[in-house]
């Protein structure tokens, strides 16, 4: 089983939604709002229980040079868990994954998920996932 999600827009790195400012630690909004939504996104695409050890191949289409590609991964792979795409996203639930880097000429950077193969898991009674 191979699935596509796509989404088109900014993807921020999750350090950075948080600022300080005065000696204080703030919220960065705008930074909360698109992490909401790419993970809004890839919930309405996903349409099956979530996935334990899949591989995933994430290919960023980026408009400049100066994307910061791990950090953006961290912030997909929280959106995945978020948006039930994923049982979790640590390294016994994740297979593995492969990064590609493309140039792009659109109006915004773009984001393709390939997600391939993966156990289906629900919730049982007890809140503990289990294989479908």
């Amino acid at each position: 089983m191979t699935r596509v999600l796509t989404f088109a827009g900014a993807i921020p790195s999750k350090k950075n939604r948080l600022r300080i400012s005065g000696g204080r630690l703030f919220r960065n909004i705008g930074i909360a709002a698109q992490i909401d939504a790419l993970t809004l996104c890839l919930s309405a695409q996903w349409r099956w229980p979530a996935l334990s050890r899949p591989y995933l191949l994430f290919a960023f289409g980026v408009i400049k040079d100066n994307a910061d590609t791990d950090n953006q991964i961290t912030t997909v792979l929280d959106c995945l868990q978020s948006a039930g795409v994923l049982v979790n996203d640590n390294t016994k639930h994740l297979r593995n994954y492969s990064v590609q880097v493309l140039d792009h000429d659109g109006p915004e950077p773009t984001l393709s998920i390939e997600v391939r193969g993966g156990a289906e898991m629900v919730r049982n009674g007890k809140g503990k996932w289990v294989k479908v």
